[in-house]
């Protein structure tokens, strides 16, 4: 599921422990979207422009997807205030009929050139660069998520010490560096940006740079209006019919 509907219900895990990081951010093609993007107020107003219009892509999680708008206005994504919340699915709900679909994972459509902007993690947007280096990847301002993707054993487990071998097997040094190269987020290996073969296809692109990391945020979900967030998201997704 979205990664914002599993962290309400930690009290169901056993216990947990980080994977990879990572953040989203813009990947567009130069060629068709004109004007650089640096803002997530760009990323809107160049959805709408001809050519564009009908080839974007959204993210498929209801907080990111929300987040856009409460960034581009200087907004706090972690509000709970449902009027700054609606607004912000007012704004996304226009933008929606300029929307092809809700995948932040689609690599085939934006190297095709079937979509030519979207947004994405900063491990899917390798996946594209390594197919399509003309494609521009870009963290816009003023802010962006930190995500954490974790192992986690449910507290039910019926073989939880077979689940610790698993992670045990996949937190070794040799491990994080294969999965790290194959994946493209860092993952929990200490020192992991030095020890990461000089080899690995578009190395850069796996890291997040200092000035970029400074802007991340992290999400907070406030389980009394989850339930109104998938509400909205869903009108959202409804409105790009």
């Amino acid at each position: 599921p979205p990664r914002s509907t599993l962290f309400p219900y930690t009290t169901l895990f056993r216990s947990s422990i980080p994977k990879d990081y990572g953040t989203i951010g813009v990947i567009y093609d130069p060629a068709v979207v004109k004007h650089p993007i640096r803002t997530w107020q760009d990323y809107l107003d160049a959805g709408t422009q001809p050519g564009v219009s009908g080839k974007v892509e959204l993210a498929d999680v209801p907080d990111e997807t929300l987040g856009i708008a409460l960034w581009a206005e200087g907004k706090d994504w972690n509000t709970d205030n449902l009027a700054d919340l609606r607004h912000a699915a007012d704004v996304m709900k226009a933008f929606a009929k300029h929307v092809k679909a809700f995948n932040e994972f689609d690599v085939s459509g934006v190297t095709s050139g079937a979509v030519v902007m979207a947004v994405v993690t900063q491990g899917t947007a390798r996946s594209m660069l390594l197919q399509k280096k003309t494609l521009k990847f870009v963290i816009p301002q003023p802010q962006s998520e930190l995500w954490v993707d974790n192992y986690c054993i449910t507290a039910k487990a019926p073989d939880p010490n077979q689940a610790y071998s698993f992670i045990d097997y996949f937190l070794q040094p040799a491990q994080q560096l294969k999965d790290c190269a194959f994946i493209g987020y860092p993952t929990a290996l200490p020192n992991l940006q030095s020890k990461l073969p000089s080899s690995v296809p578009l190395r850069e692109d796996i890291f997040i740079s200092p000035a970029d990391f400074d802007r991340l945020v992290p999400h907070v979900i406030h389980q009394s209006i989850q339930g109104e967030v998938e509400n909205l998201y869903s009108q959202i997704q409804a409105a790009a019919a």
